[in-house]
């Protein structure tokens, strides 16, 4: 079992997941990569997947269904996605047709079907990046708060939406040099400069633009939103607005976990989002300036749809609706969305049976993070509630991850 250091979590404003706040403590411990930055795959039998022989796999199919929805409506000509810091290919949307229309005929009582499956249409191959096959895997949820539409009473923290003002360029446009990577910011006199920080935003840098989706009650609940990315808000008037991200102001993150354990007030294994809390409560007269100390800050948008189910999960980077238990959130550099994986975790840094017990299981590739880094990093949605909220905060956990590819797509030179 790796030690205590190495359970470090990451996770950004972007989208997702409060296991993840010691961010920066965990860069130190890093060591560098022997190999060049990238994904390497070897190809590996069902039977050398851990707990493949034991996992039970229902539980996946609504993830893969809500994935092959999405693969189905697109043209056959279209690739499935590219992995820019990868050399494999996932197949085109015509390659994945067939898999998809088997999967509709899928049973979620016949398990042992359901594995006959995917060992007859995929090749599972073993990630590993440049410093092996070992890496960083925590979890997020759906938060829910209390609102309004208006400033009153005890709704007084606001969420925002896109600023009129923000600019967002990608660099490569610029150079090749800079492919992948983007930034944010805004004109002033002439010149494009940073966005404003989290420290003049909440003194009213924004006041002016009208850009208030929703007025919540509990700023902390409108921080960890951010973390989280997405959220139902309950309405004073008893209706319920569901808000994803939008956006961000370009300002890099910094973690208020780190920063609490290097001021010694919460032991590293013990950093969780219970702890976080517990100890914002304790001080609250800390709270700005901790806060301020991250000068990322995350614009909301509302997220509308007729055919949207009040028990669905939130939109994921795949525009889908994502499935407790079922969806990860990837580096989409080095992974392709829409790819089934498998997950072989360790223990995590709690005390409960979920936290002791180890994970097996079959996931789908549905998300994106901002702190979701590298070729073998990912996070885990657990759903919505309360259950969920604790299962998520104190997710971390070190482990690895096979992709799955179809049989039937020819992989290139280098691949094992």
């Amino acid at each position: 079992m790796a030690s205590s250091m190495r359970f470090l979590a990451v996770r950004s404003l972007t989208l997702f997941g409060l296991a993840a706040l010691v961010a920066l403590l965990a860069s130190c411990t890093t060591a560098p990569p022997s190999r060049p930055d990238r994904v390497y795959l070897e190809a590996k039998s069902f039977a050398d997947l851990p707990g493949w022989r034991e996992e039970n796999l229902p539980e996946v199919l609504p993830a893969l269904l809500t994935s092959c929805k999405q693969i189905l409506a697109r043209k056959d000509s279209e690739p499935l996605g590219t992995a820019m810091m990868g050399s494999y290919n996932p197949g085109k949307v015509k390659d994945w047709r067939p898999i998809c229309r088997s999967a509709e005929t899928l049973n979620p009582a016949d398990p042992h079907r359901m594995k006959l499956y995917f060992q007859y249409w995929f090749q599972p191959y073993l990630v590993s990046g440049g410093t092996g096959p070992e890496g960083l895997f925590t979890g997020y949820y759906e938060a829910e708060l209390r609102g309004s539409l208006t400033r009153k009473n005890q709704y007084q923290y606001p969420l925002y939406g896109l600023p009129n003002d923000l600019i967002r360029i990608n660099l490569g446009d610029f150079s090749s040099d800079l492919a992948g990577r983007k930034s944010s910011g805004r004109i002033q006199n002439g010149r494009f400069v940073p966005y404003h920080p989290r420290s003049q935003i909440e003194v009213g840098a924004l006041k002016d633009q009208k850009i208030e989706l929703v007025f919540v009650d509990d700023p902390d609940d409108a921080y960890f939103l951010a973390v989280q990315g997405s959220g139902r808000i309950l309405l004073d008037d008893g209706s319920v607005m569901r808000v994803g991200y939008a956006g961000s102001n370009g300002q890099a993150y910094v973690s208020i976990g780190s920063i609490l354990v290097d001021m010694g007030q919460i032991p590293l294994e013990r950093v969780s989002l219970k702890s976080i809390r517990e100890w914002l409560k304790a001080h609250p007269e800390a709270r700005e300036t901790l806060y301020n100390k991250n000068p990322s800050y995350v614009f909301f948008r509302e997220i509308k749809s007729k055919n949207f189910d009040a028990k669905d999960g939130p939109i994921g980077a795949m525009s889908i609706p994502l499935t407790a238990g079922a969806s990860l959130a990837v580096d989409r550099r080095y992974i392709v969305l829409g790819l089934p994986m498998w997950l072989d975790l360790g223990e995590s840094f709690g005390d409960s049976d979920h936290d002791r017990s180890i994970i097996q299981k079959l996931v789908v590739a549905q998300d994106t993070g901002g702190a979701i880094r590298g070729a073998v990093r990912g996070d885990l949605f657990y759903g919505f509630g309360e259950a969920a909220e604790q299962r998520s905060g104190s997710m971390r956990r070190m482990g690895s991850y096979y992709v799955f590819l179809p049989k039937s797509v020819a992989q290139p030179p280098g691949i094992n």
